[in-house]
């Protein structure tokens, strides 16, 4: 409590010196000099400010160096007029101000000889000469534009090479209501649902999700950063996409709209599929949508109050590509004669029949005419049988292919009302929000399928204000409040708790049930060894329930001091509500248990997963999971300062510094588990030591090594209630420098530091069941038995290893003992990320501006989960198939089980392996958060873009970008890092990123019609058909990302082709089954080789029909990949795979051209 106290101590000075500022402040300065003709400096000048749409203006005077300055600017078109007796008044019209900005304009004022004054008409600056950040905003011409196909304004972040979106699941979740969707994109490395999102300058996120998007009528202009030295922009690791939304004006303006698209329109959205002939495609087309909406703005008091709304109601059919691979006939009969993989038929083993061969390997004995008898057919598995779809396609592999539509019924409403109470006192409040039904339908009878479906809601509210107090002082107080709703729903898959006892009559799982639904569980029936969920049927991914909110409060002073532009402010955010990610049952099986062994099984020419399933065969990877309702309370403390100095007319400086401190994750009810102390000796242990078996304890001791029966569990309390121990030492400098070579032309240099928000550490949103041990349980499976399966799907969890049931805090610092743990490191650091950038801008012509930009990214204390319970790798190499033997369990019944309440008491025996460990009373400790990687991103960045001005815009931009992570290469490197404690191990690789990349994007009003170019003249017939057309086009170019190999092979030789084609992308010949017990040898990456690169083409051709002065009609036609393009995947790098080698499938966030049409009235 007192480190509480103190902190609040610190943020209670801030607001009482600033009054608690949002950073990421969305609004602009506008700042310049005002001399004579002899270039002396003007003081006293009176200096108006104002807007072009509202009317509303505000005064400045000039101080003695003739500066003037104006923040706050709410992005828009002003004049600006500088007035003083006995000079003639100067103004510049039509000053473009955007969002984030700092514009500068100087203005020259002569004697006056007459009254006069001189008016300099659309020479708005387009070079920023006072900030050393650099920052690319779309404005609303563009915005208005640019084709989208998931109509969200966060996909305009796209446009920025620099920005990447994870080319995952969430990235075809494009649409406004996927919450994770704008918190997706990596801005400068390393920021993945770590960088800011603020709308009108307040923040959105609950953790990586937003609690509201506008919809991208209402949007006015977005902007994107990654480089900001400001120290008021944090609660970020540097990344930050900001949208403003639009306002009242003085002018009654608005739009009507409707938008549709139709299957008959599209194009095959995944040409991957295969299609029979005759077969019905229209189910297979793109999407189907209907949308309408409208905007209405003006003003309620000229002048002073002003209004803006938006509405937007969707009817959304959105086609989701599904290839699984299901049983055949003969296979669902126990034949596997006729299942051809990879061109072979793969012998099927018996894994009942495993022994041990002279040399202590697992042989089996394979199945007669590869069929397996009836009699040894699990009789839950051929009940689910009934519930797992047929194929609808010839084969063995991806046999069931097709699409289903994800419906969605959607609606968004948004309001701002802006009121100017005077010259000095100003504010702004908004209210947004949305919901949304997503529903996925069950294309087949089978409640095995692939499907999800949520409820999503979303609200956020914020109110503003501004005092200009003097000519040097400004106050700006902000709050706001925001809740979301994102809960998994989807009644085709409910099961029901009728339908669990149809599967097991033995309620052995009724513990698990928690979240109100029973839904089918989670199947994954892989090729391989592994867990991968690239075949699941039934619940996919986990069942949800995130009922996050948040507060914040903010505030900022700005003090103006001859040539130094000062800001200090501070902040609080409060995130807490309900949140679990809810995982009954998840049934995992695998090739490898039909396989020649369990000793490096050949999965290429033995074992089939269905055979597997069949038998009803369990290892250890199959688990019951019981996941309580979290309800984490996390808070976020920041102050800063800031000093943009302007050193003379050339040179500014940019100095500050900002602190931050967030305490840890607390519970109401401290239930949250803080840590375990493996220095505290467990009392009973060392009184009652096990008995370890002879051979294990002489291999350790041969090495040097010993046991400790330490560990002791503490949970969060009364006194120290946080789940954490967080530092409050977390100051961040921001430095920068702005050198001004002429008045077309910068060269800018700044270096920031970011510290990643605790809410990405651990979001709000169920994330933090580990910390919930003792409430939260995981029960696994046995694993095998000297090769041998001890148990089976029509009994799971038998009376030797039941499911644990919660038992809270009951066991004290004995819980754990006896299983597998996980928590965060209780000493958490959080990321943090050093920028650095250098660039250079200068306006070339036709109001062009061109960029070059170098950026270099140092992340340090990047986040990584290691086992704290790890055994040499040295004994796996040395002792090879000995550490499988089954050697005597010395936990068995081990103490009481209120002392020893884990898995670990249930078996008779145990591998000789797994008491090679420095605390054999648990089984993995997995550290997670730990701190210690590094991370490195570079980043060249040219670009060329030109504001829309006489018809035209355009933006070309590229980037080259080189990112490195450290990884451990093998079990052993993983052993050095944990005996260095991160200090040694590691070894730099790619990310998963393009390293070259291409965006560009231009609107163009077509000069042909009435006033233009080419048919000035034209009657209004022709002029109807033939004028006012508008073409854009948009263009995203990636170059191919690396390919991973993260699994251990045997690798003759670099695997890169020259010629790579989809059949064969790399050689395949070069590779073989490694046997376990030998140290990998192939790399992960072979450099260049890398995946398929990635266009993305959309345009749009809008028609206006002018209605009088004040009306206009636009037909408005939308291509998404216009040219119809296959974007295709990685390659598939599972050597177990009939697809080894190949490109099969196509990126998910992609699909085959869609068309959209549509209509808007605006007024």
């Amino acid at each position: 409590m007192k480190r509480l106290w103190m902190t609040l101590g610190v943020v209670g000075a801030v607001v009482w010196l600033a009054a608690p500022a949002m950073a990421q402040d969305y609004r602009a300065r506008v700042q310049g000099q005002i001399t004579d003709e002899s270039r002396g400096a003007l003081p006293g000048v009176t200096v108006t400010l104002a807007n072009e749409a509202t009317g509303v203006s505000t005064d400045r005077v000039t101080d003695a160096e003739g500066r003037y300055r104006f923040d706050f600017v709410d992005p828009g078109t002003y004049n600006i007029t500088g007035a003083l007796q006995g000079f003639r008044s100067t103004a510049q019209k039509a000053v473009r101000v955007p969002q984030r900005g700092d514009v500068t304009v100087d203005l020259q004022m002569g004697l006056a000889t007459v009254a006069e004054t001189i008016t300099v008409q659309g020479s708005s600056p387009l070079v920023q000469f006072n900030s050393s950040s650099s920052d690319m905003t779309l404005e609303r011409a563009l915005v208005d534009q640019v084709p989208i196909s998931g109509r969200n304004p966060y996909n305009l972040a796209n446009l920025d090479p620099s920005i990447v979106n994870t080319p995952g699941t969430t990235a075809a979740e494009n649409r406004p209501y996927h919450h994770a969707y704008a918190n997706d994109y990596d801005a400068g490395g390393g920021t993945r649902r770590a960088h800011a999102v603020p709308l009108d300058g307040v923040a959105l996120g609950a953790s990586y999700k937003t609690s509201y998007t506008p919809s991208m009528d209402a949007v006015e202009e977005v902007t994107v950063s990654k480089s900001s030295v400001d120290a008021e922009n944090g609660n970020s690791l540097g990344g930050l996409i900001s949208l403003n939304m639009k306002s009242g004006t003085n002018t009654l303006r608005g739009s009507a709209y409707m938008f549709f698209r139709d299957p008959s329109m599209n194009s095959i959205a995944d040409p991957t599929i295969t299609i029979a002939p005759g077969q019905d495609t229209s189910v297979l087309k793109g999407t189907k949508l209907k949308m309408y909406g409208g905007t209405v703005g003006g003003a309620i008091k000229q002048n002073r109050i002003f209004s803006f709304t938006s509405f937007e109601d969707w009817n959304d059919q959105r086609p989701l590509t599904i290839v699984r691979t299901v049983p055949t006939e003969l296979e669902r009969r126990g034949d596997f004669s006729q299942s051809v993989l990879s061109g072979r038929v793969r012998t099927i083993y018996n894994p009942f029949t495993s022994t041990l061969d002279s040399g202590g390997r697992v042989v089996r004995q394979p199945f007669a005419n590869n069929q397996i008898p009836q009699a040894m057919m699990d009789p839950v598995a051929l009940k689910m049988l009934n519930d797992i779809p047929l194929p609808n396609k010839a084969g063995n592999t991806d046999n069931w292919q097709g699409s289903l539509y994800e419906n969605t019924d959607y609606w968004n409403f948004s309001q701002r009302v802006d009121i100017n109470f005077s010259d000095t006192f100003k504010m702004f409040a908004r209210y947004g929000q949305f919901k949304a039904d997503l529903y996925q339908q069950n294309p087949t009878d089978a409640g095995f399928f692939p499907l999800s479906g949520s409820n999503r809601d979303g609200m956020s509210t914020a109110a503003d204000a501004v005092w200009i107090l003097s000519n040097k002082m400004t106050l700006n107080v902000r709050g706001s409040y925001y809740n979301m709703v994102d809960e998994f729903y989807n009644p085709s898959l409910e099961l029901g708790e009728a339908g669990l006892a149809g599967y097991w009559p033995t309620p052995w799982y009724s513990s698990l049930y928690n979240s109100g639904y029973v839904y089918y569980p989670a199947l994954d029936v892989t090729s391989g060894t592994g867990t991968a969920t690239t075949n699941r049927l039934g619940r996919q991914g986990r069942e949800w329930y995130q009922h996050p909110d948040a507060w914040t409060a903010s505030a900022r002073m700005n003090y103006y001091m001859g040539g130094h532009n000062i800001k200090w402010g501070g902040e609080m955010r409060s995130y807490f509500g309900e949140a679990a990610r809810f995982e009954p049952i998840n049934l995992v099986f695998n090739s490898a248990l039909t396989a020649n062994s369990s000793d490096t099984p050949d999965v290429t020419n033995s074992g089939n997963q269905w055979a597997t399933f069949l038998l009803g065969a369990l290892d250890s990877q199959t688990s019951a999971r019981l996941v309580p309702l979290q309800e984490p309370d996390l808070k976020s403390y920041a102050a800063y300062f800031q000093d943009d100095w302007n050193v003379n007319d050339r040179l500014t400086l940019n100095l500050g510094l900002r602190w931050e401190f967030e305490p840890g994750a607390t519970d109401p009810l401290n239930r949250i588990s803080q840590r375990l102390d493996l220095t505290s000796p467990i009392p009973e242990m060392q009184a009652t030591p096990p008995p370890i078996p002879a051979q294990a304890s002489q291999l350790m001791a041969s090495k040097g090594y010993g046991y400790s029966f330490n560990g002791e569990w503490v949970f969060a309390s009364d006194s120290n209630p946080y789940a954490w121990s967080t530092s409050g030492l977390n100051f961040m400098p921001r430095l920068g420098a702005a050198y001004r070579l002429d008045d077309k032309s910068v060269v800018r240099a700044g270096y920031a530091r970011f510290l990643m928000p605790i809410t990405n550490v651990r979001d709000t949103l169920g994330d933090f069941v580990n910390q919930y041990t003792g409430y939260a349980q995981t029960t696994t499976t046995l694993g095998l038995a000297n090769g041998v399966p001890q148990q089976v799907l029509a009994n799971p969890y038998p009376a030797n290893n039941p499911v644990i049931e919660p038992y809270g805090q009951n066991y004290g610092r004995y819980t754990g003992l006896g299983g597998a743990v996980s928590l965060d490191q209780y000493q958490l650091r959080p990321q943090v990320n050093d920028r650095i950038n250098f660039s250079y801008q200068r306006e070339v012509w036709a109001k062009t501006v061109v960029e070059a930009n170098y950026f270099l990214n140092l992340g340090s204390r990047v986040p990584y989960d290691i086992n704290l319970n790890m055994a040499d790798p040295a004994f796996r190499y040395e002792q090879k198939t000995a550490l499988n033997t089954q050697v005597p369990n010395p936990f068995r019944n081990y103490l009481t089980p209120d002392k020893f309440p884990g898995q670990l008491r249930n078996t008779a025996t145990v591998t000789l392996g797994s008491l090679l460990v420095p605390y054999p009373q648990y089984g993995a400790i997995t550290q997670t958060n730990t701190n210690g990687k590094h991370l490195n991103t570079q980043t060249v960045e040219l670009k060329a873009q030109r504001p829309f001005n006489n018809g035209f815009s355009v933006l070309v931009a590229y980037a080259w970008n080189h990112e490195r992570v450290q990884q451990w290469f093998d079990d052993r490197a993983n052993y050095e890092v944990l005996q260095t404690n991160g200090e040694e191990g590691w070894e730099w690789r790619p990310t998963d990123t393009p390293v070259h990349r291409l965006t560009t994007a231009f609107t163009w009003q077509i000069p042909v019609g009435k006033g233009q170019a080419i048919g000035t003249d034209w009657n209004s017939a022709v002029d109807a058909v033939l004028g006012n057309w508008q073409y854009t086009a948009s263009g995203r170019f990636y170059s191919g990302r690396p390919v991973f190999f993260n699994t251990s092979y045997v690798v003759s030789g670099d695997p890169t082709l020259s010629n790579p084609t989809r059949d064969k992308w790399f050689d395949t010949s070069m590779f073989a089954v490694q046997d376990s017990f030998t140290p990998r040898s192939n790399p992960y990456y072979y450099k260049g080789l890398n995946g398929p690169w990635s266009p993305f083409t959309d345009m749009t051709l809008t028609k206006s029909f002018n209605m009088g002065s004040k009306y206009r009609l636009q037909a408005r036609i939308e291509a998404y990949n216009v040219f119809d393009v296959i974007v295709w995947d990685q390659p598939e790098v599972n050597l177990a795979s009939t697809n080894f080698g190949k490109v099969t499938r196509k990126r998910v966030d992609s699909q085959g051209r869609e068309i959209q049409l549509g209509v808007r009235f605006v007024f």
